[in-house]
């Protein structure tokens, strides 16, 4: 029987699964509204270059200045202006901060975006949004499904347990019934998902490919 021959590292018909990503701060871009509330005491803390106090008015209808900011207070809604800090509260659950090179809107629908330090992320408020900076996109399309490109990787998930990879001289394809292909280094690699396979044209025996799990953070 003729040698067949296998990606180094992997059983002869065996190749590399398609690699999972992960959503940089995915609390920011998948979470629920909390993650764009405007609490001008708490919420927005631990987002960075982004300082923010309470906007202290007692009354309706009253601006005042305090410090070097100005504070206004009016129909729930609530603002504070100084130190080259702008900061909206619209009294509805929206509402945006804009501080040091940093800008957050909050839609008040659990939808909202975030730029700054060279990201921009979008937040749908359904499940779906991207990020992109740090020479990395990642969109999130809904249903678990996803694409990641970054230093000349492509990843695509699917969410039903198919995707694909292209990058590193390889393409996989893993069509999520236990089929797929890999092709690179001189190989083309079938899977057909039922126990066999073929390497350059020679079957083998081989065991169906594993679903890809859903994009994970």
């Amino acid at each position: 029987m003729a040698t067949v021959s296998a990606v180094p590292g992997y059983a002869p018909g065996d190749f590399p699964a398609v690699p999972l990503f992960t959503v940089p701060d995915i609390s920011v871009l998948t979470d629920s509204a909390d993650a764009f509330t405007i609490d001008l005491s708490a919420d927005l803390d631990d987002i960075p270059g982004v300082t923010v106090r309470t906007a202290e008015c007692s009354a309706e209808g009253v601006s005042r200045v305090r410090a070097g900011s100005v504070f206004s207070y009016e129909d729930g809604a609530a603002s504070e202006v100084g130190d080259g800090t702008v900061k909206e509260n619209s009294g509805d659950g929206s509402g945006s901060v804009v501080d040091d090179g940093v800008v957050i809107e909050n839609n008040g629908d659990g939808s909202g975006t975030f730029v700054g330090g060279g990201v921009v992320i979008e937040n749908n408020g359904d499940g779906t949004g991207s990020y992109v900076g740090d020479d990395l996109a990642v969109e999130l399309t809904g249903g678990g499904a996803g694409t990641s490109t970054g230093g000349g990787d492509v990843i695509e998930n699917n969410g039903d347990g198919s995707g694909s990879y292209v990058g590193r001289g390889m393409v996989i394809e893993n069509n999520g019934d236990g089929s797929g292909s890999f092709t690179g280094g001189g190989l083309v690699i079938e899977n057909d998902g039922r126990g066999t396979a073929t390497v350059n044209g020679a079957t083998i025996d081989a065991d169906p490919l594993p679903p890809v799990p859903p994009p994970g953070g």
